[in-house]
């Protein structure tokens, strides 16, 4: 997507304000600093997730993990099948974890 034009009018405005202060030179060679204006920073705004998007990835990612943990233990005969479902189910609980924290703070804002 294109930068918009504040966009771009912000981010000259960050490079200017980063740049070292000015040398200035009088006419016999003696050389001072010229102090930049101090400006004050301006604070983004912070994306609102609206709507459960977050919530709905945990959700599906959680039950993608637990599928893949049973079909590892009950549908393959590979060696390490075991090993293969804890680490799903490992990755099943902190996404289940994940999708209960999120929901318990969705319905509290509701």
């Amino acid at each position: 997507m294109p930068r918009t034009k504040a966009q771009k009018q912000r981010s000259a405005q960050a490079r200017r304000s980063k740049a070292r202060p000015l040398v200035a030179q009088d006419e016999v060679g003696n050389v001072e600093q010229v102090a930049l204006p101090n400006k004050t920073t301006q604070q983004r705004p912070v994306p609102v997730k609206r709507g459960g998007q977050g919530l709905w990835m945990e959700a599906f990612v959680a039950l993608g993990c637990w599928m893949l943990a049973f079909t590892f233990v009950f549908f393959t005969q590979d060696a390490n099948r075991y090993l293969f479902a804890g680490i799903a189910a490992l990755m099943a609980l902190v996404y289940s974890f994940m999708f209960v924290v999120r929901f318990r703070t969705w319905r509290q804002k509701r």
